[in-house]
């Protein structure tokens, strides 16, 4: 029997899910050379659930498949990509686009990536606080020079990217963050939480759809502060790609009490020009047509609508999702 290759951590993931039962890796027969690495999301996030499931799809579609799930970053994601470390990723639009054309962050252009399809999530941008802190706006960090604690995800992601763009658009830097004695911190999540439950953070920036399980565990220990973006900093966010929505009122049981004006982007789906295409379509077969397994165990990607993976990408289309696209009667 050949070896299954996916990884003990993609394993975990599905198990502690409980999509698959524990003997379902035994049950695995090779009869197929396909080998699938996905280049993932941090350690502790939601993302990583959603590949779980698609690689228990997968698998299931696909005996004898090999799939690995590899810790990654948004922004990280498209020059590990371009490097070859992968067969499929995700990252939101404007890294994509920005990647692709070698613009900021990116020093040179990706020019080898393609587009799949989109989720089409809403991945908000939250700058969220103690409800106990003496500030109320960022304007109020700036203006007061506030010995703020930051807590920033880790550097390679779009939540460092679009926070600091942001903070930036206020006039605030790192550097005066700790010049004013506070400290900025790029933590992963299950770090976050637990500070943050302990009273050692004072806000957090967070990029996301939905209502992720880390947020609703700091939710339950303390009463958190969603701070605007205001019209201005919106205004210049446009030009870098990012759109205003709001996180509603009704969210975290509540817990936003009014909705809060805010900037978002969404992901998308993409790989390698020189992934081979009958591998490509088999991937957007089995996330097309298992997309509520995948939307079950992240509910910030159960927004998945075929329909609209099938519209306008940021890149070019591969090939092999184009060719399932249009079987599946989703594109002309």
């Amino acid at each position: 029997m050949k070896k299954l290759t996916t990884s003990l951590a993609l394993m975990g993931l599905i198990l502690a899910a409980g999509l698959i039962p524990s003997s379902f890796t035994s049950s695995v027969r090779a009869e197929e050379n396909l080998n699938v690495r996905i280049v993932g999301a941090s350690l502790g996030g939601s993302v990583n659930r959603s590949y779980a499931a698609f690689a228990q799809a997968f698998m299931k579609e696909y005996p004898g498949a090999n799939v690995d799930i590899l810790p990654g970053g948004a922004v990280a994601n498209p020059t590990r990509m371009q490097r070859g470390a992968g067969e499929l990723s995700h990252t939101q639009t404007i890294a994509l686009n920005a990647a692709y054309n070698g613009t900021d962050p990116y020093k040179e252009k990706h020019g080898d990536l393609m587009s799949m399809f989109r989720i089409g999530d809403e991945t908000r941008l939250h700058f969220i606080a103690r409800d106990a802190v003496p500030f109320k706006t960022l304007d109020d960090i700036r203006d007061k020079k506030m010995a703020i604690s930051l807590a920033m995800s880790p550097k390679g992601t779009t939540n460092e990217l679009y926070g600091r763009w942001v903070l930036e658009a206020y006039g605030i830097t790192y550097d005066d963050i700790r010049k004013w004695g506070g400290t900025v911190n790029f933590s992963a999540y299950d770090t976050v939480t637990n500070s943050m439950k302990d009273n050692q953070i004072d806000m957090l920036v967070w990029v996301g759809p939905g209502e992720p399980v880390f947020m609703q565990e700091v939710a339950l220990g303390q009463k958190l502060r969603w701070l605007p973006v205001k019209q201005e900093v919106m205004e210049k966010m446009k030009e870098k790609g990012l759109r205003p929505t709001v996180v509603k009122g009704t969210e975290f049981n509540g817990m936003v009490g009014s909705d809060i004006p805010c900037l978002t982007d969404t992901n998308e789906i993409f790989c390698r020009k020189d992934t081979p295409e009958d591998l490509v379509y088999k991937m957007t077969k089995v996330w097309v047509e298992h997309y509520k397994e995948i939307g079950d165990a992240n509910p910030g990607w159960a927004c998945f609508n075929p329909t609209v993976a099938a519209g306008e990408t940021t890149l070019p289309r591969h090939p092999g999702a184009t060719r399932y696209l249009r079987e599946a009667g989703l594109l002309k």
